[in-house]
């Protein structure tokens, strides 16, 4: 049975340096130009409100597109919380 109050294999939020995180080669997502201005255009106005997840090793495991729109507003950090457990 699926606990919601289980959050062991989840950290606190973090911020990292963009440059610090890896994106997953195999990520079947990709994003376009109109996406990524529009998560610019989302980010610029209201913040982030979902971190970046990552695994231990700061592969990005859910947020390529934020972390891309964050790299092109040129923020100095980006939150982010480690999944633990999880090795791609």
């Amino acid at each position: 049975m699926h606990n919601p109050d289980n959050t062991a294999n989840q950290q606190e939020l973090t911020y990292r340096l963009p440059s610090e995180l890896k994106p997953y080669p195999g990520n079947a997502r990709r994003h376009n130009e109109k996406q990524i201005a529009a998560l610019m255009a989302s980010i610029s106005e209201f913040g982030f409100t979902n971190p970046i997840l990552t695994n231990e090793d700061v592969m990005i495991l859910s947020g390529h597109g934020r972390w891309q729109a964050a790299k092109r507003l040129e923020l100095e950090t980006v939150p982010t919380r480690i999944i633990a457990g999880l090795r791609l």
